[in-house]
């Protein structure tokens, strides 16, 4: 568990699947999750729990983002292989718009590119961003990741963020 006086991280757990289901279905909250775009909800929480499978085999993380006094969830965040390339590491997070525009979203993505970066000594870690996604841009930079390449995923463009000591 990581956690701040805003924010309170804790490892994703089957008990947070239904949670993160409903968290989903917000307005805008998977506009730029090309991966889970169009799965149904029974597809959205065997990709879930194959994300716990990862935490379970030390491989990748991920962490639901609580409000610590109120135990709301707010969103989620994450450090795991990028699928396409998996010996690439990435950050990742999803937020509900209701608790956009209050730095939650950077305040916990720092505590996982700190643990990342000083606790796991992944470098470089990697963000990958959908064309149009500014506000994860902005974290991104925020965070220290530069543009460093994209790619192509039928005819959306995918920017890969990097950092790296």
């Amino acid at each position: 568990m990581m956690q701040t006086d805003r924010v309170k991280l804790s490892l994703l757990t089957e008990v947070d699947l239904d949670e993160l289901i409903v968290l989903f279905k917000e307005p805008h909250v998977m506009d730029f999750i090309f991966p889970m775009i169009d799965l149904s909800d029974e597809e959205r929480k065997k990709t879930l729990q194959s994300k716990i499978k990862e935490i379970e085999t030390d491989v990748g993380y991920f962490w639901t983002v609580r409000d610590p006094k109120t135990k709301e969830l707010m969103g989620i965040v994450n450090l795991n292989p990028i699928p396409r390339t998996p010996e690439k590491m990435q950050i990742g997070w999803i937020f509900s718009p209701r608790f956009g525009g209050k730095g939650l979203a950077y305040e916990a993505s720092k505590l996982i590119f700190d643990y990342g970066a000083n606790i796991k000594k992944v470098s470089p870690i990697y963000a990958v961003i959908e064309e149009g996604n500014l506000p994860s841009v902005k974290l991104a930079n925020k965070l220290g990741l530069t543009w460093f390449d994209y790619y192509m995923e039928e005819d959306l463009k995918v920017n890969l963020y990097k950092w790296e000591v």
